[in-house]
């Protein structure tokens, strides 16, 4: 455990200096310090720069001081020799055609997707075979390429497309439906969506979306989302007029997602921490009673998600009752009758799960990748789709006479393409596959096995290039995330693969917190465990070390969101072992964070600052709260984005303005603020490119790296 002195601890915040002085070379902008004091969890603790949590679209000045930030990071990355190479090896990479799998309507074939030097994700229409043609394209509603498609939906009829668009990478969606033979857009358009899909009812009538209440002007990016609902609205109707079809007013920071049973008839409904939990409620419609088939749980952490229906059979995924992930159908028609387990996982987990006319797909997560079995609903026989790679699978599709099955594979050196297995012979070959320059088996992947300090069994792949052996002197790309219960499984990207052009090692460590293996790791690096989550990170590092494969003050700490908190926890408690940090969209300010947007939904992951207990464990590894006059940090790039209303600016904001005060002369500590981007980007492929190769060009200065490859 990282351990401190609490009371210092206080002194150091009251006396925090503003940042202004040259550091090799940079001259940082004056960073004035104006103290609030709060009362935490019968503490009395003070923010120094609390006047930063302003929105710099209304604040001019937190707008005038990001804005000097970005200066004199631009004058610091735009002078690195190397940046002008990885720029070009990155637009080779990711500048390329990508497609989702085709969805076949009538005589109609859409699908989703970029032709190469594309900005933006598009929609696709092909007719009779013929060649396809955008139907959607998001430049024709910004030029800039700020507005991004973000789900889309026929209707059963086939007559009208339902579509969502996000601005500026906001995760606020707004939907607009197009009649597609005339191409003409209806006047209905659906606001304040977040976090799930509009979804059609089954007469192609209305629309059924989840939605938040109308934020009051000016704060739609920093005010915090409660009180979500399901509301359906009929077409050619006011959306004032809309009707709330369910709403949890007793249970305000919960999500839910809904959707409808294949034959229409039965309207799901999933609620708990963060969505898809453990309430679940099932409706007759158009009005029936709401029926709960399974009794609720208060546990963290136990989930329901909906899986399908036949007739009036639903099947739904849970990790409730049993050992390992189930799979269980519930008979509308008999309501008393008890579950019925259709799949066990025996000890693993279900990433995924769907019924498609009595085929059940599930892809089970086991040793932090992929697997897919095709399982008959009604005998339990199965049957394992025999994957290219340890990799990732998406978006499966079932032939409507249950023969092939398509799907999306990547891998940390596979770029994601579209495969087909076909049942009877048992042959998995590619269908469509993206022109990117890189040729997979010129990368080595491993996974390594080792124990943490606590005894816990931890997994780590690493992947170099083949033509490289490691040694003390390899620069490594450590990342991880551990936290939420999410997975993270292999999977390409552009910046990983330059890295590995460089000469760098990628690794990436399976940690407590999240869902890799089940809701057990995950609570392991819940609120007061979440020690643990950093410490595991630490270990893995130690363990490259040991192996001869890297040294201290070679390893670069990356991650974005959760993982930019583990990033920021290494900066703090081993800044050593670091020869650069990029923390990215980071959760850094542990003891504000329920004030700033989406933040008081994590209360259940990290513990409230309000509980005297979980204070004194979030005061322990806060990043903000931990940064002291006279340690010697690594060189830190920090970056977010103005439009992110997930995880605050004012995280990254606070935390460059403390580290900027207290790090070494020498030392580069960067903020860069990405403007017209959220916390997933949404600016297009430029915007991510330019931000990738920032990061990349300043790990490599920092670790005197060679410029990659130019391969365009």
């Amino acid at each position: 455990m990282h351990r401190f002195c609490f009371v210092w601890l206080l002194t150091i915040l009251a006396c925090v200096a503003p940042a202004g002085a040259a550091t090799g070379g940079l001259d940082y902008p004056a960073t004035p310090v104006q103290p609030v004091e709060d009362s935490v969890g019968g503490q009395t603790l003070r923010d120094p720069y609390r006047w930063l949590e302003q929105d710099p679209r209304q604040s001019a000045e937190v707008a005038a001081w990001v804005a000097a930030q970005n200066a004199t990071s631009r004058r610091f990355l735009d002078g690195i020799a190397l940046r002008a190479a990885i720029v070009t090896r990155l637009q080779a990479l990711a500048k390329v055609e990508s497609r989702s799998l085709p969805r076949r309507v009538g005589n109609r074939t859409f699908y989703s997707g970029r032709a190469a030097g594309d900005e933006q994700v598009s929609l696709w229409l092909a007719v009779d075979g013929q060649p396809a043609r955008r139907l959607l394209d998001p430049l024709r509603w910004d030029a800039k390429g700020r507005v991004a498609l973000s789900g889309w939906s026929i209707s059963p009829d086939g007559r009208y497309l339902a579509y969502g668009t996000r601005s500026s990478g906001s995760d606020w969606r707004s939907w607009q439906v197009m009649d597609i033979a005339s191409e003409s857009l209806l006047p209905d358009q659906l606001r304040w969506n977040k976090f799930s899909d509009a979804f059609w009812s089954a007469d192609s009538r209305s629309l059924y979306y989840t939605r938040f209440p109308e934020p009051a002007m000016g704060s739609e990016f920093t005010a915090g989302n409660r009180n979500q609902y399901l509301a359906r609205h009929v077409l050619g109707t006011p959306t004032a007029q809309d009707s709330v079809v369910y709403a949890q007013p007793e249970t305000p920071d919960h999500l839910f997602q809904a959707g409808l049973s294949g034959n229409g008839r039965w309207l799901v409904i999933n609620s708990g921490y963060t969505g898809g939990g453990a309430f679940v409620g099932i409706r007759a419609l158009p009005g029936g009673p709401l029926w709960r088939p399974f009794q609720r749980s208060e546990r963290v952490g136990v989930s329901y998600r909906y899986a399908g229906a036949r007739d009036d059979r639903l099947y739904f995924q849970t990790n409730e009752g049993g050992r390992g992930d189930r799979v269980v159908m519930v008979r509308a028609d008999q309501p008393e009758a008890a579950p019925q387990e259709i799949f066990a996982s025996d000890g693993g987990v279900i990433k995924q799960a769907f019924v498609s006319d009595g085929l059940l797909v599930v892809t089970l997560l086991q040793d932090a990748a992929d697997h897919v079995l095709l399982v008959d609903a009604d005998t339990g026989k199965r049957e394992e789709v025999r994957l290219p790679d340890k990799g990732s699978v998406h978006a499966i599709t079932v032939a409507d006479d249950r023969a092939s099955v398509d799907f999306q594979f990547t891998s940390f050196a596979r770029p994601t393409a579209q495969w087909r297995y076909t049942r009877a012979t048992q042959a998995l070959l590619p269908t469509w596959q993206p022109a990117v320059p890189v040729t997979p088996q010129d990368y080595v992947t491993e996974q390594l096995r080792f124990r943490a300090r606590d005894g816990k069994l931890l997994s780590m792949f690493v992947v170099r290039r083949g033509d490289l052996q490691p040694s003390s002197r390899t620069p490594v790309l450590l990342r991880g995330y551990g936290g939420f219960g999410l997975s993270s499984t292999p999977s390409f990207s552009a910046e990983d693969v330059v890295w590995m052009d460089m000469g760098g090692v990628y690794a990436y460590v399976t940690l407590p917190g999240g869902g890799e293996y089940g809701e057990a790791w995950h609570r392991a690096g819940m609120r007061e465990r979440k020690q643990a989550v950093f410490d595991a990170y630490f270990d893995a590092a130690d363990q490259l070390i040991a192996r001869g494969w890297t040294a201290p003050g070679r390893v670069v700490a990356s991650g974005a969101s959760n993982g930019g908190l583990l990033v920021g926890a290494a900066i703090t408690q081993r800044p050593g072992l670091l020869g650069a940090a990029l923390p990215d969209v980071a959760v850094l300010d542990m003891l504000r964070y329920p004030h700033f947007s989406n933040g008081a939904l994590w209360s259940e992951e990290y513990g409230s600052p309000d509980d005297p207990k979980m204070l004194r464990v979030l005061l322990a590894y806060s990043p903000c709260h931990n940064l002291h006059a006279g340690q010697a940090y690594p060189p830190t790039l920090i970056t977010t984005a103005d439009t992110d209303d997930r995880v605050a600016p004012a995280h990254s904001f606070k935390f460059a303005a403390r580290l900027q005060s207290v790090a070494a002369a020498d030392v580069p500590v960067l903020l860069s603020v990405v403007e017209g981007a959220g916390h997933g980007g949404g600016g297009g492929v430029s915007q991510a490119v330019q931000a990738g190769a920032d990061r990349l060009a300043f790990a490599a200065k920092a670790l005197d790296m060679p410029a990659p490859p130019i391969t365009k």
